[in-house]
């Protein structure tokens, strides 16, 4: 996968996470923020940011 092809794919799950939490407001209530995991991490993408992996 070339640089290019992955960063078409990042930016289309963006989107994809962006319309399911626009998805997730419009059946449960609420805004669409309110189902954004980053909000609650400051802002970060687990795609951009490095997790532990619990010390395995």
């Amino acid at each position: 996968m070339t640089d290019e092809e992955f960063d078409e794919l990042r930016e289309e799950m963006d989107e994809q996470r962006d319309q399911l939490h626009e998805d997730l407001a419009d059946d449960l209530g609420g805004d669409s923020d309110d189902y954004d995991v980053r909000h609650d991490v400051g802002d970060s993408s687990s795609s951009e940011e490095a997790v532990t992996d619990g010390g395995k």
